[in-house]
C-alpha cells in the first residue's frame, strides 16, 4: 500500500520528468511518449493538493503552466486536446479527438487553477468543457471521440477523469444506454470496436 507521502513523492518526480513537449515517458529509461501521463500526473497533484509544500506548490505552478502552454501549442486542433498516432494511448485509435484526452485537459486545467489561483485557467476549463458538451453530449449519450458514437467503456473512464463534465442525472442516462450495447452477459464490458467505424 502507497501512504500519502511515497504517492506525493512519486507524483515530484514524474513531474521533474516531463519532457520539454509535454509529455512524460512510459519510464525512466524509455523515449516512448505516453499521451495521458501529464494528464493523470496533475489530476493526482489536485487530489493531493494540501501535502505539497509552498515550494513544491511553486515548482508545480511553474511546471504545469509549461505544459499547458505547450499542449496548447503542440497538441491542441479546433480548441479540442488533440494526439497522433505516435503516441502510446491513442496507438489504435483512428480518431485522436477522443473523449478521455478531453476529460484529462479539462482535468489540467482544474488543477492549474488549484495551484496558481489563475482565473485564466477556470476559464479555459470553462471554454474547454462547454465546448466538449456542445459536440460530445447528445443530451442521451456521450461520443467516444469525434464523429464516433459507438458505445465504448472508454466513456467511464472520461467520467472518472473529469466527473464534472455532466451532472449527476445526466451521467446516469449516459450510463444507461452505454450499458445497453457493452454489458456482457458474464459481468464485464465490450471494448473492442464495432466492425463498422464511422468514416
Amino acid at each position: 500500500q502507497v501512504n500519502s507521502q511515497h504517492a506525493k513523492d512519486i507524483l515530484m518526480t514524474n513531474a521533474r520528468r516531463i519532457m520539454n513537449d509535454g509529455r512524460l515517458t512510459e519510464s525512466a529509461a524509455s523515449e516512448v511518449r505516453i499521451a495521458d501521463g501529464t494528464g493523470w500526473l496533475f489530476k493526482r497533484c489536485n487530489t493531493l493538493l494540501h501535502l505539497f509544500s509552498h515550494e513544491e506548490k511553486e515548482y508545480l505552478s511553474e511546471k504545469i503552466a509549461d505544459v499547458i502552454e505547450t499542449l496548447n501549442n503542440r497538441h491542441t486542433k479546433d480548441g479540442f486536446a488533440w494526439d497522433n498516432a505516435n503516441t502510446a494511448m491513442y496507438a489504435s485509435d483512428q480518431n485522436p479527438f477522443s473523449i478521455e484526452a478531453q476529460a484529462l485537459r479539462l482535468a489540467t486545467y482544474r488543477c492549474a487553477h488549484a495551484i496558481t489561483k489563475n482565473q485564466l485557467y477556470a476559464e479555459m476549463e470553462k471554454k474547454l468543457k462547454d465546448k466538449v458538451r456542445d459536440t460530445f453530449w447528445d443530451g442521451e449519450q456521450l461520443s467516444q471521440s469525434i464523429g464516433n458514437k459507438n458505445p465504448h467503456a472508454r466513456i467511464m473512464c472520461a467520467a472518472y477523469m473529469y466527473p464534472d463534465l455532466l451532472t449527476k442525472e445526466e451521467w446516469s442516462l449516459c450510463f444507461t444506454n452505454l450499458l445497453k450495447d457493452t454489458w456482457l452477459e458474464w459481468g464485464g464490458l465490450k471494448i473492442k470496436e464495432s466492425e463498422t467505424e464511422p468514416e
